[in-house]
């Protein structure tokens, strides 16, 4: 019997340490608990729209042949 909703992707992840600037640790915050999400949820999709939208970074990646 199938499901009316898909099973969840399974994705590897790696953990990495950083450091922010207090403020916009404070602003991460304020923005998880708005979308009531994780933080890695959040930086996560920032990310993934940043890399998406960065047309320079998409050409850079092309020269280098990583595309």
């Amino acid at each position: 019997m199938s499901s009316f909703i898909p099973k969840q992707p399974k994705k590897d992840r790696d953990q990495i340490t950083i450091k922010l600037d207090r403020e916009v640790l404070q602003k991460l915050e304020q923005y998880c608990r708005y979308l009531d999400s994780s933080r890695d949820y959040v930086i996560n999709q920032a990310l993934v729209f940043i890399f998406r939208k960065d047309r320079q970074f998409h050409e850079w990646l092309e020269a280098n042949g990583q595309a």
